[in-house]
């Protein structure tokens, strides 16, 4: 076998045989790249991305640090209702055509009609929260477009003692 390789290389011309050295090369370095370096930068990709990961969940920490730290509570106003909290931040954040049914002062549902960007609903839920004590309890959303969510049930509760 080996014999016969070695008289079909000697057999062919100068330019030939720079071409099968060059693919020989290329098959070499392709090996080595597949064999040796992919792996590497596989797990470099890998521990990036656990590193991305790890510093959202920091910084989720602390952004919300101040909710469960003793006597770092900011003031809440738990005396206005749910549905009129949700009225008034749909209608400051410029969503408005919605549907809103109030279930008691501490419970409400909205629906709303037509496509949001998404940043400005969780920014409207999360203002929510931190001014009123409003929290959501179930909420469905489906992706219209690019940064833009329909949200089909939307359903925001305020725990009160009784409650917990």
């Amino acid at each position: 076998m080996k014999d016969r390789l070695l008289s079909y290389y000697r057999s062919r011309t100068y330019r030939e045989k720079m071409v099968l050295g060059l693919l020989l090369a290329m098959i070499i370095l392709m090996v080595f790249f597949s064999l040796l370096i992919y792996p590497k930068v596989r797990d470099v990709r890998k521990a990036e991305m656990a590193l991305e990961g790890a510093k959202s969940g920091y910084s989720f920490l602390l952004t919300n640090a101040s909710r469960v730290t003793p006597g770092n509570q900011g003031a809440v106003n738990s005396t206005t209702s749910v549905r009129s909290a949700a009225d008034n931040l749909l209608r400051g954040a410029k969503i408005t055509r919605y549907k809103l049914r109030a279930q008691g002062d501490n419970k409400a549902d909205v629906e709303i009609e037509s496509a949001v960007p998404f940043s400005g609903i969780i920014q409207a839920l999360s203002k929510l929260e931190s001014d009123y004590g409003i929290t959501v309890d179930d909420i469905s959303i489906d992706k219209q477009g690019d940064g833009l969510v329909y949200v089909s049930r939307l359903s925001l509760i305020r725990l009160t003692g009784e409650e917990e």
